[in-house]
């Protein structure tokens, strides 16, 4: 094996071990949070549509969460706050919640939540004060249950 061939060889290895140890790190930030949505009673009034969303979330994280908040977001670029749910007292790691309420968002974002999903942060703080915010990956469900 010639040396050049050696050191294509490490240079492979190397990079292979940095992304293979990266990869967890960035996959557990991206999916802490994850459920699933329903639209119903959509009534359009012209620039606007009130609507009630109802999400089933998940956490995923790996800990409890207490007073977390979660909000429907604008879609790029401005990603401004629509509206925000009642904040959730305690919601347990590997837990779900359901919330639903009546929001109105402007016609334009709900047209496009009919070709993707709308965009749903939550918003807590760790036990040193620390404060996240992380987006919930959500997708479309015709029945949420509560049970």
């Amino acid at each position: 094996m010639t040396f050049s061939m050696r050191l294509t060889a490490v240079a492979c290895a190397a990079t292979l071990a940095a992304t293979l140890t990266a990869l967890p790190a960035f996959a557990k930030d991206g999916r802490d949070f994850a459920g699933y949505y329903k639209i119903s009673n959509a009534a359009d009034s012209g620039n606007q549509v009130e609507l009630t969303l109802t999400l089933q979330l998940y956490n995923y994280g790996d800990a409890d969460l207490k007073q977390a908040t979660v909000a429907v977001r604008a879609s790029a670029p401005s990603h401004e706050v629509l509206a925000t749910f009642t904040p959730v007292e305690t919601w347990s790691k590997g837990g779900d919640v359901i919330l639903t309420q009546i929001i109105t968002v402007p016609r334009d974002e709900y047209d496009r939540w009919t070709h993707g999903q709308p965009s749903i942060t939550i918003t807590y703080r760790d036990a040193n004060q620390q404060e996240y915010i992380r987006t919930a990956q959500v997708s479309e469900r015709s029945t949420i249950s509560f049970q």
